[in-house]
């Protein structure tokens, strides 16, 4: 009896158990992949050529725009956005909004390619640079099944550096490449100090606020 009872209790355990790794799994895999990207692009492509750069702020006219990976090299500038998405996935590279359905749910989320779009728009307007200067990639992390065949520049993890690797001709000079990788790094040294002086700020209201309640009871 005991040995049923075992039995009962795994068959009844094993769906939940199912779902759960289903549901929960993939964020932590998709982190986990996301890092694994970082340290590729870092690990794998040399310095002499290549200057990356990761979670960049841009201020831009139309919105801030926060970009997860920027690679400056002579074969080109590549925007890289990074998502982690589960389920399936169903839109075309032409669609301004996909829909994700995990478990009957079905949730209307933005093509991650317009997005990138409008990054390599900000870049351009920051860098003086025209489109053809610059590559689109868009990483998809996690379990996502796409419904729809997508192009080369919609990959998963792996296909990153092969996508950067295999382009090789000249679309910038060198010259061109390190004026454009220190504008950018100029704009983060902006973004970081602005970032920094607003929480210099916000402690200071508080430790105002905090003085303030404290100031009739030192009175007394």
């Amino acid at each position: 009896m005991d040995g049923f009872l075992k039995i009962v209790l795994l068959l009844a355990v094993l769906p939940v158990f199912a779902l759960l790794s289903k549901y929960f799994l993939p964020p932590i895999i998709g982190r986990v992949e996301r890092w694994m990207v970082r340290f590729k692009l870092k690990a794998s492509l040399p310095s002499s050529y290549y200057t990356l750069f990761n979670k960049v702020l841009l201020n831009h006219a139309e919105g801030a725009r926060r970009i997860d990976h920027i690679v400056v090299s002579p074969y080109g500038i590549f925007v890289i956005t990074a998502r982690q998405l589960s389920g399936s996935i169903v839109g075309s590279e032409r669609d301004a909004r996909w829909t994700r359905i995990l478990f009957r749910f079905r949730k209307r989320l933005q093509n991650p390619m317009f997005e990138n779009g409008s990054h390599i728009e900000a870049l351009q307007d920051l860098l003086g640079l025209d489109a053809s200067r610059f590559h689109s990639l868009v990483i998809v992390t996690g379990n996502a099944r796409f419904e729809s065949p997508m192009p080369v520049n919609v990959t998963q993890a792996g296909g990153v550096l092969p996508f950067i690797q295999v382009r090789t001709d000249h679309l910038l000079g060198y010259e061109e490449a390190e004026r454009a990788a220190g504008v950018i790094r100029s704009e983060l040294l902006k973004a970081h100090k602005t970032t920094r002086a607003a929480k210099t700020s916000v402690i200071k209201t508080r430790l105002q606020h905090v003085s303030a309640v404290l100031e009739p009871g030192r009175r007394r």
